[in-house]
Formats: structure tokens, sequence, C-alpha cells
């Protein structure tokens, strides 16, 4: 999801899934959009 679609889901009540990542790898958001999240936050 893009921060407008986040945005419009949350005004429609609707839930928005999301986890942090505090890897470097490129790998784990790849591996967390399979499993279903909608954004990930990423710090590194």
């Amino acid at each position: 999801m893009k921060g407008r679609d986040i945005r419009h889901a949350l005004h429609a009540g609707q839930r928005v899934y999301s986890t942090a990542v505090t890897a470097p790898s490129p790998r784990f958001p790849e591996m967390l959009r399979t499993a279903g999240v909608d954004f990930v936050f990423i710090d590194t």
C-alpha cells in the first residue's frame, strides 16, 4: 500500500497491518509482503 491508500483505508475503518524491520537485509520486507502485511517500517 502507498501512503494515500493507507490513509483511505484507515479513514474507512478498515484494518491496516504493519510491522517494523531493523535488520539490514532486503529479504525481510519481501518475506513480510508474502505474509500479507500492508506496509513495513524499515529502521536501519
